[in-house]
């Protein structure tokens, strides 16, 4: 309880403040860049929660993305801390994942289909479109902004700090910390092998593989310092790489949840957003928004399996 107290009071704030005017040397064992990237995590999350109270669609992807890195340095660093603080910490980064998805689903498509180029034929559907998603909007920020102000969010950074940066009973071992590091990168990379037909899976399965391949992108930062020259250099390479490969992958299973919402949309309209919006012929506007976007998810499906040839022939040691 007196640690959520600090943080309320902003502790955590001035001690990372306090951090970074006393910079120290790069993280040299596995518990330090553990504790490097949870609190580099919880700063991201406590820096732009504040900026949500405006609807800024910035700030609430940074938040995710904070919690993202918190979810992939607990998955990577696994074996070193306790399953017990490991299963509850999981359990809380679930639930605030759920909680933050919706509006960002609406605020990419806001941004990469309504914002787009307007047909003629369509345009005043498309118009009446983007009110109903400003007040879904509208709605889903002011869930948000409950869920960031909450005291469940204040005891889970101070649970985390517990565990993850303050924590003194972390398990890995005392030695071999370079080698510990390639282990993890190199298991991580062993399960991106569905990489090799690319095209072909599945939504649900191309999802999965997407958050596959970000979580070792995030793990290569984390344990960067700890590599010698060599698996420097080729885990640089291989994070490029798997960039370019989230990229492509993105635009694919972005398109994919851009339906989904449109369909969502279509079927709550008539209850949710009735009042003075006017009807939309909304086979013509589905059409207008997604009937050109095949071939473009097979050149991005094409160019993601090219991009994981030169992945998969990369090796460390």
């Amino acid at each position: 309880m007196k640690r959520a107290t600090r943080l309320e009071s902003g502790g955590h704030e001035r001690r990372i403040a306090a951090a970074r005017s006393h910079p120290t040397a790069l993280p040299a064992t596995m518990i330090a860049a553990l504790r490097v990237a949870s609190r580099a995590a919880l700063d991201q999350i406590i820096r732009h929660r504040a900026r949500i109270a405006v609807a800024d669609p910035e700030a609430l992807h940074q938040v995710r993305v904070g919690f993202r890195h918190l979810d992939a340095a607990i998955r990577f660093f696994a074996a070193g801390i306790p399953k017990s603080d490991r299963a509850s910490l999981a359990r809380e980064l679930k639930w605030f994942g759920r909680r933050l998805s919706r509006a960002r689903e609406i605020d990419v498509f806001l941004e990469d289909v309504i914002s787009g180029p307007r047909d003629k034929r369509t345009g005043p559907d498309i118009d009446t479109l983007e009110r109903l998603c400003r007040q879904e909007q509208k709605r889903e920020y002011a869930r948000i902004r409950a869920v960031l102000a909450s005291s469940r969010l204040q005891d889970f950074i101070a649970a985390s700090e517990e565990c993850l940066i303050d924590g003194k009973n972390l398990l890995f071992r005392s030695q071999a910390y370079s080698c510990q590091a390639v282990a993890g990168l190199m298991k991580m990379k062993r399960k991106l092998q569905k990489g090799r037909r690319v095209d072909a899976l599945r939504h649900h399965d191309l999802h999965k593989f997407r958050l596959r391949v970000k979580r070792m992108r995030y793990a290569i930062g984390f344990v960067a310092p700890l590599l010698d020259r060599r698996n420097s250099k080729l885990a640089r390479r291989m994070s490029e790489l798997l960039r370019g490969l989230q990229n492509e992958l993105g635009a694919v299973t972005d398109q994919k949840a851009h339906r989904d919402f449109f369909r969502k949309l279509r079927a709550c309209s008539s209850s949710r957003f009735a009042g003075g919006d006017g009807k939309i012929d909304w086979r013509n506007v589905r059409r207008a928004l997604f009937a050109s976007r095949r071939k473009a998810n097979e050149a991005s499906l094409k160019r993601a399996k090219k991009i994981y040839r030169e992945f998969e022939e990369i090796e460390l040691s």
